[in-house]
């Protein structure tokens, strides 16, 4: 027998290199430019070194999602190190095991080629690279690990439901219901996405199990998974408390304070519905559009001339460089949930009339995009939370795009017409990833300043030629307060800012990590101003920061003022210097009476 792999071998891995080449050049043209250097990371860095450090979660330290990824990140500091190298590499990881599952689940729903072209995109849009202002929203050092985490499990759980409709093996069942309760512990959007695909899964499939037996099962593993967590949390914070961490968001789903801030109104698109679903519409038909040329050019069409394949090679390339790069490419995703859904109901009749690997892989890859898309409905986007809440529906439609065999059976399809069909897919493909690249490059990818050292080095703009301030005032800040701040001296930043804390090694006495309207919310003003009161910390660093989407004027303005009135009384300024336009204050605690004449300043920050 020979030793040679076959030629389906040798495709395979062909694939596999040119996907670990992508991701080797993304890494490298991104290299540590990741981060944002004040907002959301710095917590993710910051929680994790306390739990670390022996904190407890929920009661030392706050937070308002599931315990599992805390408490992940901590042992992986426990064990590497508390940086953020340790996290990158860990995080790095993770994504190389969500592109491996992704590849496995499409390559069985659609092929080789809609597995490959779908694992591009999701290296190249939505890995690394970065589209708003704020950073983090990537795989290497997101905003929240709990999202990547949980797209992980979701993935995980797919996978085990697949492998059980292929195998019929006992253990998988129970294996599902670890997979989702380790789910139940991240964020709620991912678990119900990620739980719903699975169960769309689990019930189409045949096997062994019955149906109900196997829910059963499901449901068991899965809360014997909570259950335990619960019981370890309940051992450090109390019933009471354990009970909230173990809910996670689900504690605050409901409160109409926070649903009805203008930014999750406009994450959601409910800002502005009218304009929205028009653009949401007028994406849809240019998708439609798209892959009904693509299924007609994969069906013999009789004596009619099809020309070329060059010819829809360069179709859409063309379209796009006569409107422009100006042309409002972010909208281009709006449409996603509509084809998703449409999709979905094709999906789901396939798999209940045939339900093979490949017709519920789809069927469940399909659920997790539409499910994922529901906090963004109105307004999907492959930038801030799009990097995973669109990540798979855009697969879907990539898949769509290029699989020989999701838009219709392979058989007997007329060679000329699978390759004119193929340049039509990978062009469309290949001109959005360039153009988004291309703003990345021009808009986010000059990032020449570094801040922290060793395995705490990553780089942040310059502030110059209008780019981000934040990095550059934080550098000068770091420097300043080596000077000024003993190294066993507490320190809060306020509003937000813990990479502040992380950098410098300072703890934050208070429990609290961010001080924004939605933590005022979750845990209450009063809460939060006798923590400050009991203990209080050594210094205050005040951080410019622009709270009014989430309907408030500014910290001490209209939210807060109680305690930047406690603030005012007890803690005077410090000169230090300050980048013009973006200005941090540097507050130290008063050795007099709460309430004694002294000069102090303002703790509310300048536009």
């Amino acid at each position: 027998m020979s030793d040679d792999p076959s030629p389906a071998c040798r495709s395979v891995l062909h694939h596999v290199a040119l996907l670990a080449g992508v991701l080797v050049a993304m890494l490298a043209w991104t290299w540590l430019k990741w981060p944002d250097p004040l907002i959301d990371f710095g917590r993710e860095l910051y929680l994790a070194g306390q739990v670390a450090s022996g904190a407890a979660l929920y009661r030392d330290v706050e937070h308002f999602n599931g315990p599992l990824s805390v408490h992940f990140n901590a042992l992986l500091f426990a064990l590497f190190g508390s940086s953020i190298r340790t996290l990158v590499l860990a995080n790095l990881g993770i994504l190389i095991a969500i592109v491996g599952l992704s590849w496995r689940l499409l390559y069985r729903a659609g092929g080789t080629q809609a597995a490959t072209w779908a694992c591009l995109t999701l290296l190249t849009l939505f890995a690394c690279v970065q589209f708003v202002e704020v950073g983090n929203y990537n795989y290497l050092t997101p905003y929240s690990h709990e999202l990547t985490h949980g797209l992980l499990l979701a993935l995980a759980g797919m996978w085990l439901t697949a492998e059980f409709a292929r195998t019929g093996r006992p253990i998988l069942p129970p294996a599902i219901g670890v997979v989702l309760g380790l789910l139940w512990l991240t964020k709620l959007e991912v678990f119900l996405a990620g739980a719903g695909a699975t169960l769309v899964g689990l019930m189409l499939c045949e096997g062994p199990i019955p149906r109900v037996r196997r829910a059963a099962l499901v449901i068991g593993a899965g809360s014997a998974v909570v259950g335990l967590a619960w019981g370890l949390l309940t051992l450090s914070v109390g019933i009471s408390t354990a009970s909230r961490g173990i809910l996670g968001g689900a504690y605050y789903a409901l409160d109409t304070r926070l649903t009805s801030m203008p930014f999750y109104r406009s994450i959601a698109g409910w800002d502005n519905p009218v304009a929205n679903a028009r653009a949401m519409l007028a994406s849809a038909a240019g998708m439609a559009g798209l892959i009904g040329l693509r299924w007609v050019l994969l069906r013999p069409i009789g004596n009619l001339p099809a020309g070329p394949a060059w010819l829809y090679a360069v179709i859409f390339p063309a379209a796009a460089f006569a409107v422009g790069r100006h042309f409002p490419w972010h909208l281009a995703f709006r449409g996603l949930p509509l084809i998703v859904a449409v999709a979905l109901v094709f999906a789901v009749r396939r798999a209940w009339l045939r339900p093979t690997c490949s017709n519920l892989c789809w069927a469940m890859w399909l659920t997790l995009s539409l499910l994922l898309m529901a906090k963004m409905l109105l307004a999907v986007q492959v930038g801030h939370y799009g990097f995973v809440l669109a990540m798979p529906a855009t697969l879907a439609v990539v898949a769509l795009l290029t699989s020989p065999t999701l838009l219709g059976p392979a058989n007997g399809l007329p060679a000329g017409g699978r390759s004119r069909a193929t340049a039509l897919g990978g062009s469309v493909i290949l001109t959005i990833i360039l153009l988004h690249l291309e703003f990345y490059h021009r808009v986010f990818a000059t990032k020449p300043l570094w801040i922290g050292t060793g395995a705490n080095a990553f780089r942040v703009s310059d502030g110059q030629s209008g780019s981000d301030p934040r990095g550059r005032a934080l550098k000068l800040l770091l420097e300043q307060l080596d000077l000024i701040v003993p190294r066993d001296a507490t320190l809060s930043a306020v509003p937000e800012g813990a990479m502040i804390n992380f950098l410098t090694a300072r703890r934050n006495p208070t429990p609290f990590v961010t001080l924004l309207p939605p933590e005022f919310v979750m845990f209450g003003g009063h809460k939060i101003l006798r923590s400050y009161q009991q203990n209080p910390p050594d210094f205050v660093v005040v951080v410019p920061t622009d709270v009014g989407q989430f309907g408030s004027q500014g910290f001490a303005r209209d939210y807060a003022a109680e305690l930047a009135d406690w603030i005012d009384r007890n803690y005077v300024e410090l000169p230090t210097s300050a980048l013009p336009g973006y200005r941090m204050v540097l507050l130290r605690r008063i050795s007099h009476p709460e309430g004694s004449d002294h000069p102090t300043t303002s703790v509310a920050p300048g536009p």
